[in-house]
């Protein structure tokens, strides 16, 4: 039976919303986010260090968004294809990625991220 997409979809709605602590309130200790990229790369490992890591991207951008295109589920996983809308003076983000979740009786443990160019996204975020 495929993976309700319903608890990714709020997290992308709290995140467009600037609600990241109610979103932070989903995570459990062992939820992992894995991102990609030199500068602001690496495993987010429970609320606390992805909350650190949204408040690294809010210093560094005067604006984020994510836009959702696509959402595909199956029995393991919910993928998200999206497209970055971040601004930091006049650099611009709009990078597309894609955004693997795998749930456990729907919270969210894990969400692996490939961005399309991690050129461009090192760039943006250095």
């Amino acid at each position: 039976m495929p993976m309700d997409p319903a608890p990714v979809k709020r997290i992308y709605e709290l995140f467009n919303s600037g609600k990241i602590e109610e979103m932070l309130l989903v995570m459990t200790p062992e939820s992992v986010f894995h991102v990609p990229g030199k500068v602001v790369g690496g495993d987010k490992v429970g609320p606390e260090a992805m909350g650190k890591f949204f408040e690294t991207l809010a210093s560094k951008a005067s604006k984020l968004g994510l836009e959702i295109h696509d959402i595909a589920t199956s029995d393991n996983l919910v993928v998200a294809v999206v497209q970055h809308h971040h601004e930091r003076g006049d650099k611009k983000c709009d990078l597309w990625a894609t955004h693997s979740w795998h749930l456990e009786n729907g919270t969210p443990m894990e969400m692996w991220e490939m961005v399309w160019d991690t050129g461009e996204w090192d760039a943006f975020w250095a």
